[in-house]
């Protein structure tokens, strides 16, 4: 009962960020993921599948719901979303493949070099003036073969580069937050869907209460709670500047990415 209200604290904050910023929620969901499975005894090279898979299934629901929310607000997506769809599962499915194949050490030193990479972004606040709009249909992929690949192989969503990219192309906030939910959504789908194929193929001996490599305690936990607090996230990022959300969520994962590092 108690990690269960530890999931669903983990998923309070999911949905009200993924609601706010357009994100899934994985910057926060894949290091508190990595403490608390520890803490029940999970290691090795079952951890970091284990840890990707389960975000990627929470962020599937957050991030559809997150859609839902927005285009209730008559926010437009779709003529966006159709240029980067091939690109993004592209990346997505060799990220699933490289994150089970690779060595845990390496995939957790490169999880930490991302990690502070984006606290330094988000704390630096750099948003790039926008003075183009989006280039061409292999630029688009190409950029967006890089968000699946990187989401694919850590377990994250997208938006943490989707957004800036979309905001960088004269693309307006809000609407660049909306298409950045679908994103997030596409790649969980996508992602929730190859670990599934690659259990089927790739047998490994994990805790109770798998499914695939999904790890249901917590996905239930996070999702029961994350998609009744996702609508409250929507609803401040109409009104509300998220400067210091943005602070805050920034010197959480560069702790975190600290502890992924050392550890």
């Amino acid at each position: 009962m108690v990690l269960f209200l530890g999931y669903g604290m983990i998923g309070l904050c999911v949905g009200v960020v993924s609601g706010m910023l357009g994100i899934g929620g994985g910057v926060i969901m894949v290091p508190l993921l990595s403490l608390f499975l520890h803490a029940q005894g999970v290691g090795g090279s079952e951890l970091l599948p284990m840890i990707a898979a389960t975000s990627l299934a929470v962020i599937a629901c957050t991030s559809l719901f997150s859609l839902r929310c927005h285009m209730q607000y008559g926010h437009e997506v779709w003529d966006v979303y159709v240029r980067i769809f091939f690109g993004l599962i592209l990346g997505v499915m060799l990220g699933v493949v490289l994150g089970i194949y690779l060595h845990p050490s390496l995939l957790r030193i490169l999880l930490g070099i991302f990690l502070l990479g984006v606290s330094a972004v988000m704390f630096i606040g750099f948003n790039p003036e926008p003075y183009r709009e989006l280039p061409g249909s292999l630029g688009v992929s190409s950029v967006f073969f890089l968000v699946g690949l990187k989401s694919g192989l850590f377990g994250l969503g997208g938006g943490f580069m989707t957004t800036p990219f979309l905001l960088y192309c004269n693309v307006p906030a809000r609407r660049a937050i909306a298409v950045s939910s679908a994103t997030s959504a596409t790649i969980a789908i996508t992602g929730v869907v190859i670990f599934m194929v690659i259990f089927t193929f790739h047998h490994v001996n994990l805790p109770s209460y798998t499914l695939g490599y999904i790890y249901l305690p917590a996905f239930f936990g996070i999702v029961l709670f994350s998609t009744c607090s996702v609508r409250y996230g929507v609803r401040w990022a109409q009104h509300m500047p998220v400067f210091w959300l943005r602070r805050f969520l920034a010197g959480f994962i560069f702790v975190a990415g600290l502890d992924m590092l050392v550890s």
